[in-house]
């Protein structure tokens, strides 16, 4: 995974086939208030974000505030626990 500088505030969205656009809406408006620094879709394999057929409207929603742009990563399920000590991670399912 790309590294990010500890000085600036990254969040990882998990996103797997499941994940519908209420909840990416949802996780949306919370980094709005976040003020984000950088914005990492974390696609949970086999499943990938980029693929969906609203992949360029997501993309766009999301690339409206972050300050250095949206990243999207390709990991396990496995790895996004130790990635939440780097990165905050906004996980599967509404909270």
């Amino acid at each position: 995974m790309k590294q990010y500088p500890d000085t600036e505030k990254t969040y990882g969205i998990v996103v797997t086939d499941a994940t519908g656009n209420e909840e990416l809406n949802e996780k949306r408006a919370i980094l709005e208030r976040a003020d984000p620094d950088n914005i990492v879709f974390l696609s949970v394999i086999p499943h990938d974000v980029t693929a969906r057929a609203d992949w360029k409207e997501i993309k766009s929603a999301f690339s409206a505030f972050p300050r250095r742009g949206v990243d999207v990563e390709s990991v396990t399920a496995d790895q996004i626990e130790h990635l939440a000590k780097k990165i905050s991670v906004l996980a599967v399912g509404r909270r």
